[in-house]
């Protein structure tokens, strides 16, 4: 891959935070995918797709430099290099080797110093690529991003290659932004906002416990109903799902629980600021 753009600089504050929880627990954190591959496709094309992604984008171009154990690592991005893509046969069926690939690249953690966070594999059957499996470090991809990846690969032109001007802002660039004054002051007036709104919520919004403590939990919940409406909210208001689906989350727990105010606590999200 070949980019524009390198440097060293600390980590952005998003960054800091899963930094500090992979060194608790040891283990990276990260983002993985698959998806069936067009007919035709071959190895040489997604090995041009995967230097085309890393060469525009300085966040799967970087790696850490480790310092002291109480110390932040640095953020380093690189110009050039090499990223591997992983070519894996599978017998008949793809699906197995599809699981088997994604499990192996999520439980073995990244080389932080010396691994770009993408791994990339295709999966072949009698020798023609027919899926492709892609996990990345969440340091440097979020759900978020990762759309914004996937747009701006779609964006490319299929005949000359080239796709438009990049202009996000990128990790080394965000993380001075990050450390001005004036970052600094809208981070504090929203942890105030933040401070307020918690201190209105009536301790008891939600009733007592029914259940035991039992910890952090994850509920999936499927409709197919709720899938489609989603969507034509998004597609009708201009807004992501993710914005819609949590409109109407608020909106059926406030009906739900009878409380005009509905605190839901995001794991994620730092795009309230301009340019982010």
């Amino acid at each position: 891959f070949q980019g524009s753009g390198a440097g060293v600089g600390e980590l952005t504050w998003a960054q800091i935070g899963l930094w500090e929880g992979m060194r608790v627990t040891g283990r990276s954190v990260t983002m993985a995918g698959s998806a069936p591959l067009p007919p035709g496709t071959t190895v040489d094309q997604m090995a041009d797709l995967l230097g085309y992604m890393v060469g525009r984008h300085q966040a799967l171009r970087s790696v850490f430099r480790l310092r002291g154990a109480d110390e932040m690592p640095l953020q380093v991005c690189v110009e050039s290099g090499v990223v591997p893509l992983e070519v894996v046969d599978a017998d008949g069926d793809p699906t197995a080797a599809v699981a088997s690939v994604e499990s192996r690249y999520r439980e073995t953690s990244f080389d932080y110093e010396h691994e770009f966070p993408v791994r990339m594999a295709v999966v072949c059957v009698a020798g023609l690529p027919v899926h492709m499996v892609a996990v990345y470090l969440h340091t440097a991809l979020d759900a978020g991003g990762l759309r914004a990846l996937l747009a701006d690969v779609f964006s490319r032109d299929p005949v000359t290659g080239v796709g438009p001007p990049v202009t996000a802002v990128q990790p080394l660039e965000q993380a001075v932004r990050q450390r001005t004054s004036a970052a600094r002051r809208q981070s504090a007036a929203a942890m105030v906002h933040l401070d307020h709104a918690l201190r209105a919520m009536h301790h008891r919004q939600f009733g007592e416990p029914r259940h035991p403590d039992r910890g952090i939990r994850m509920i999936r919940y499927r409709s197919f109903a709720a899938g489609l409406a989603v969507r034509r909210i998004s597609d009708q208001e201009g807004i992501n799902t993710a914005s819609a689906l949590l409109a109407v989350f608020a909106i059926g727990l406030a009906r739900r629980v009878g409380q005009g105010r509905i605190l839901a606590m995001l794991m994620v999200s730092n795009r309230f600021r301009p340019g982010f």
